[in-house]
């Protein structure tokens, strides 16, 4: 039996598999204060369970690595890699893991190459609903967002120059740049220009990798990938760029699966 382990900085995801049973669970991080606490909890589980492999990633994991030999500590970027392979069939791509922050990386041929990311994603999602627009909670964030029209507050092309080249003229010129001149907004129109701004830029930095590795598709992981109002802002940029992202429900748990992959891997090997 063994246990994968990804650490995030919002969630930690957990994956137990034994033969071909397989159990998968999350838990808030906000659970574990340190990483004792952590380290008591999987203790815990490899105590009352056969756990005969234990594979870490993400957050400060190394930090709480045991002496125990049933432990492996995989690093976060081939995780969701391996995971996005596992789950996509590709052998060469662009993975983009929109998680708290966003990571992009390029797997290709075994090799997981770190290319870089942005601070935008979750992290400053749920940050900005909490203190600006009091909303914790996602589900209710979601739907603020859903009843919201970002056009109310974000300034688009076709409104601040017309025409740009070939630039399709919904695209947003300025993020909130209906505000500078009013005071006068509603909540869920900001929350879905919040929301499509994490995903612009998202899209962005993902459509400058893809156009310097010369790839057309983009594998997106993560739980922020989910958000409807993200992804569109998301679309909307690769679409521009005439690229393709893609996507299923399955790729939020993509660390954690490319845990277990590594920890089958390693086992097959050796």
């Amino acid at each position: 039996m063994f246990l994968a382990i990804d650490r995030g900085l919002s969630n930690v995801d957990f994956f137990l598999k034994d033969n071909n049973e397989e159990k998968f669970w999350v838990e808030d991080n906000a659970k574990f204060v340190n990483e004792h606490d952590l380290f008591r909890y999987i203790d815990s589980l490899t105590s009352s369970l056969p756990i005969s492999k234990v594979g870490l990633s993400g957050g400060k994991s190394k930090t709480i690595l045991s002496d125990n030999s049933i432990w492996q500590y995989i690093s976060e970027i081939d995780a969701f890699c391996i995971g996005a392979k596992k789950i996509y069939g590709f052998e060469r791509g662009l993975v983009i893991s929109c998680g708290t922050g966003t990571a992009c990386a390029f797997a290709d041929k075994g090799i997981n190459s770190h290319l870089g990311g942005i601070a935008n994603g979750g992290g400053f999602i749920h940050a900005f609903h909490k203190h600006f627009l009091n909303y914790s909670n996602i589900k209710k964030i979601h739907q603020l967002a859903a009843n919201g029209n970002a056009s109310n507050v974000d300034l688009l092309i076709s409104e601040a120059v017309g025409n740009l080249g070939d630039l399709d003229p919904k695209l947003t010129a300025v993020n909130f740049g209906k505000l500078k001149d009013s005071n006068s907004y509603l909540d869920s129109d900001v929350s879905q220009a919040v929301m499509k701004m994490v995903g612009e830029s998202i899209g962005t930095v993902a459509a400058l990798y893809a156009h310097i590795l010369g790839v057309t598709d983009v594998y997106l992981t993560g739980r922020t990938a989910q958000y409807p109002s993200v992804r569109n802002g998301i679309d909307s940029i690769l679409a521009t760029a005439k690229l393709s992202s893609v996507f299923i429900k399955e790729s939020a748990k993509a660390n954690v699966i490319g845990v277990m992959e590594s920890l089958e891997n390693y086992e097959s090997n050796n």
